[in-house]
């Protein structure tokens, strides 16, 4: 074998093995997330920040929703979730997690007001909210934290 042809072999085996240690090194240096009091903890997909709507144990299957308020497919596919939590009430657990898109003006705003609204029990009452008025508020350039700020007031009123 020609000396330019070991030189490959063994720089692709070098480039092999660096890699299989990077891998390694990652998944064991990896910090462990302790499990809290939060019921989402114990749930597999789920983190401390998830806001689990239907609990049905650690055990039942577990679907997780990244979701967007604004989005229009998420608001689309919103009654097809709320038609399966329905159908299978008590036995699977169902969470979501914001992934606000940057390109949506009002998302961030949107999943700080749901948050807010998480803060005092009343997180669902607003998930609901939010996806029911979205043609309202979606995919507009303006600011539209006052409207959520008065959604967060008919909630108190309730």
């Amino acid at each position: 074998m020609k000396t330019p042809m070991k030189v490959t072999l063994i720089a692709i085996g070098a480039v092999v093995v660096l890699v299989i240690g990077a891998i390694i090194y990652t998944v064991s240096a990896r910090p462990q997330v302790p499990a809290g009091d939060n019921a989402a903890d114990a749930l597999p997909g789920a983190r401390s920040n998830s806001h689990v709507l239907d609990s049905a144990g650690p055990n039942a299957p577990t679907l997780v929703e990244f979701l967007d308020f604004e989005c229009e497919a998420c608001g689309a596919f919103y009654p097809y979730v709320e038609e399966i939590r329905e159908q299978y009430d008590g036995q699977i657990n169902y969470v979501f997690r914001y992934y606000p898109i940057p390109s949506h003006y009002n998302s961030m705003n949107a999943a700080l007001a749901v948050e807010a609204a998480a803060q005092q029990d009343r997180v669902e009452d607003m998930y609901h909210r939010m996806f029911e008025t979205q043609a309202e508020w979606g995919e507009q350039q303006v600011s539209k934290a006052d409207l959520f700020r008065s959604f967060a007031e008919d909630l108190g009123r309730v």
